[in-house]
């Protein structure tokens, strides 16, 4: 097992050389998955016909995001000022 150290971040590589090496990584494939709500993806104990279907969400539209919007402009997103553009 490698460790690289920041004062912020640790990072830890683990390569599987050896079946020994299966708990620490799949413990850091688990803990990486789990901190985006991804595990029930990612765990290899989960059958694939118990996986909720994942669908692509709806893109947004501009007008969605305009504050004190006149209904008769047409918007894109070069009408939204920073902040409505940075929710978009």
């Amino acid at each position: 097992m490698t460790t690289e150290s920041d004062p912020t971040i640790t990072r830890v590589t683990v390569v599987l050389n050896k079946p020994e090496d299966w708990q620490a990584w799949i413990f850091l494939r688990k803990d990486a998955a789990q901190q985006h709500d991804l595990w029930q993806y990612c765990n290899p104990d989960v059958a694939t016909a118990d996986l909720p279907l994942l669908t692509e969400p709806v893109e947004p539209i501009a007008h969605q995001y305009k504050v004190n919007k006149a209904p008769s402009i047409i918007y894109t997103n070069a009408n939204l000022n920073n902040n409505e553009f940075r929710r978009y």
